[in-house]
């Protein structure tokens, strides 16, 4: 080898190792060098095919390299994530929690009631983890995992999923919050307080019920009775026609108006288990009352008490004013009483977490009195004065018992009750007669203890009869707080046996045996003879519950 060619190969391997220790980016970790051309290359045809051949493995390793330095800057820089708040899984995930809530084994403030509740309780699939108390959260699915204060912040949430509780704030003292279900603050499974009243087992709380404990209900009721029948008592015709029947204008009696009698019901109850609770109802309306009162000298209009004479087999009057005759008034009443009390228990048959049915039972009690009474005074222009006094009092007493259902639907504040029940019982029915009367012709005064419809007939009956009393009752709420309620509502109650005062009246009668004490004839005579009566009408509640 010739000295030229000597120095030639040394130049040719310096300018190599030169081009290889400035690109060593070209060792790309797979244990090879990346063939890319460098100083000091003598080109041919030969090494520009060698390296085109290689290019496409070139782009690939360039493409690995790209991605292990942007995986080593990751590695590098500490991890963000995006807290946001747990879903509800309620639907998905079976529940995890701690036997006993948050005074169970094994909880602690870490992770029920501290801030972040939710986070390090047991392990759930789906890669949850939930609190203490329920799936997620505190007091409600999916409270607990960012909210600050756990389970005691007022924005915890409510007891039970329902519409914008648990992140609307209000915490379980908003009124909009639903009722407690399963996988709530104080148990595994749920309950108002520990092992509360519902939601901790039996068939409510298998299906996520809840109410209050207890209650107290008042209501100004509004209601409308049923006309009540009688004879005529009372009638005017014109001047100089006799007032009987059928040429006269009946003014008092035939139908009783029944109108408008205002009252007031009370229902008061607490719950003694999940599932059982106890409560009464009393409520009383005020007098039903119809009355008529008329005064008259015959000149104007003819008045008087029309029967039928039985002696004579013709309608007649008992004349109070007459033409030229008689002059004098009448006076005719009406008045009904009306009042019950109820002692009752009721089993949660079960719902939803928006709706209630109880089964109800119990105890009833219904007071029905009716009484009747026309006085009528007539003075003949002879001087001649008599008074007639006519009394007919019913007392109608039952005591039986009761079945129905009450149903609640609940749709955030609005609430519809509905109440359908019949009472069973025995019907006492006690029926009062009395009369008296006056004849007087001075100096000669007469009293005798009979009037014009009480003669023969007058005394004290009593019967008992098998009855029931249908009931139904809807109302529509709205809770405008917590524990306070308002309503409006509508009720419905049929008697099916009644003795009315009307009804006993027997319109045929001996007028030879007026202002006498008898012997009396056999008309008026006595059959005791009942009714039904409804009794309906608008109620305005307001309830506290606790």
């Amino acid at each position: 080898m010739t000295f030229r060619g000597v120095t030639l190969a040394a130049l040719m391997l310096s300018a190599s190792q030169t081009a290889f220790a400035e690109d060593k980016n070209n060792y790309d970790g797979d244990g090879y060098v990346t063939p890319v051309a460098f100083v000091g290359d003598i080109t041919s045809e030969a090494e520009d095919a060698y390296f085109a051949a290689d290019a496409a493995e070139a782009t690939r390793a360039q493409q690995r390299r790209t991605r292990r330095v942007a995986t080593a800057a990751a590695v590098s820089q500490p991890t963000q994530y995006a807290v946001q708040p747990a879903a509800p899984a309620y639907n998905q995930v079976a529940q995890v929690g701690c036997l006993g809530g948050c005074a169970g084994s094994g909880c602690g403030a870490s992770n029920c009631d501290a801030p972040g509740c939710g986070l390090p309780g047991p392990a759930m699939s789906y890669g949850m983890a939930p609190s203490c108390d329920s799936m997620g959260g505190c007091d409600s699915i999916g409270c607990g995992t960012m909210f600050s204060g756990g389970c005691n912040s007022p924005s915890c949430g409510c007891d039970a999923p329902s519409s914008g509780c648990s992140v609307l704030g209000g915490g379980c003292s908003s009124p909009s919050c639903g009722c407690e279900m399963g996988g709530g603050c104080d148990s595994m499974f749920g309950g108002c307080g520990s092992g509360g009243r519902r939601g901790g087992g039996g068939l409510a709380g298998a299906l996520g019920l809840c109410s209050k404990d207890g209650w107290f209900r008042h209501e100004a009721l509004l209601w409308f009775m049923q006309d009540r029948n009688s004879p005529a008592l009372i009638a005017v015709s014109g001047p100089g026609v006799l007032p009987r029947e059928p040429a006269t204008t009946t003014i008092f009696g035939g139908d009783l108006n029944g109108g408008l009698s205002a009252g007031y019901r009370g229902d008061a109850g607490i719950y003694l288990s999940e599932n059982v609770g106890v409560g009464g109802r009393f409520w009383i309306l005020s007098q039903n009352e119809d009355s008529e009162s008329v005064s008259g000298n015959g000149n104007d209009q003819s008045i008087g008490r029309p029967f039928y004479n039985s002696l004579l087999n013709i309608e007649d009057s008992l004349l109070v004013a007459f033409q030229n005759n008689f002059s004098g008034s009448v006076t005719g009443t009406s008045k009904l009483d009306m009042m019950a009390a109820e002692a009752y228990g009721r089993i949660n048959l079960g719902c939803t977490k928006t709706c209630q049915l109880d089964l109800i039972g119990g105890y009833s009690y219904f007071s029905v009195d009716d009484e009747l009474r026309v006085s009528s005074t007539s003075v003949q222009n002879t001087g001649r004065t008599r008074t007639y006094n006519d009394m007919f009092d019913t007392e109608n007493t039952m005591h039986g018992g009761q079945l129905g259902f009450e149903a609640v639907v609940t749709n955030g504040r609005w609430f519809a009750r509905s109440l359908t029940k019949v009472h069973l019982g025995d019907m006492k029915q006690k029926v009062t007669i009395a009369g008296s009367s006056t004849d007087s012709t001075p100096p000669f005064n007469s009293s005798a203890n009979s009037g014009l419809l009480a003669l023969g007939n007058q005394g004290t009956y009593e019967q008992s009869e098998f009855t029931f009393v249908p009931e139904l009752n809807f109302k529509l709420g709205y809770r405008f707080r917590q524990h306070v309620e308002m309503s409006v509502g509508y009720s419905f109650l049929m008697f099916d046996s009644l003795a009315l005062a009307g009804d006993q009246i027997d319109r045929s009668i001996d007028p030879s045996a007026l202002n006498t004490n008898g012997p009396f004839g056999n008309r008026p005579s006595f059959t005791m003879n009942d009714t039904s009566l409804w009794v309906q009408g608008v109620d305005l509640g307001l309830a506290i519950t606790f």
